[in-house]
């Protein structure tokens, strides 16, 4: 939720269905489609010709539709906020400041080992068992 301090605003219109909303509309589209459907094969019964086939296409065809269109989801895009004020652009990388600062050197003194762990000696390479 923004507040109201935010730099970004809520566009109403792009704000998607509610569930309820969606389910109901999804179950009407689907209803009616089977209605379709019904009407389909009793049509069968009393239409003389080839416009039996369609209408028996049609009864065949309409369950396949009927759930790609029930299950197509709300195509509004789901962008419900836009910013307040246009966004300023980043510097150049020219205009930015060189960096100066020294690398840092850590001073110490490097202590080899002429030990080796005695797990790991068997498994050098050239080393006898």
């Amino acid at each position: 939720m923004a507040s109201r301090d935010s730099d970004e605003r809520t566009v109403i219109t792009g704000a998607a269905q509610g569930r309820s909303a969606d389910a109901s509309r999804r179950q009407r589209n689907y209803l009616i489609m089977m209605g379709i459907r019904m009407l389909c094969f009793v049509g069968l019964i009393f239409v003389p010709g080839n416009l039996k086939w369609v209408l028996l296409g049609g009864a065949v065809v309409l369950p396949y539709i009927a759930v790609l269109v029930v299950n197509q989801g709300d195509q509004r895009t789901h962008t419900t906020r836009t910013p307040a004020v246009a966004p300023q652009e980043p510097p150049l990388v020219s205009d930015a400041p060189a960096v100066t600062a020294a690398p840092e050197v850590i001073e110490g003194e490097v202590v080899i080992d002429d030990h080796p762990l005695p797990a790991l000696e068997g498994r050098r390479p050239g080393s006898e068992r």
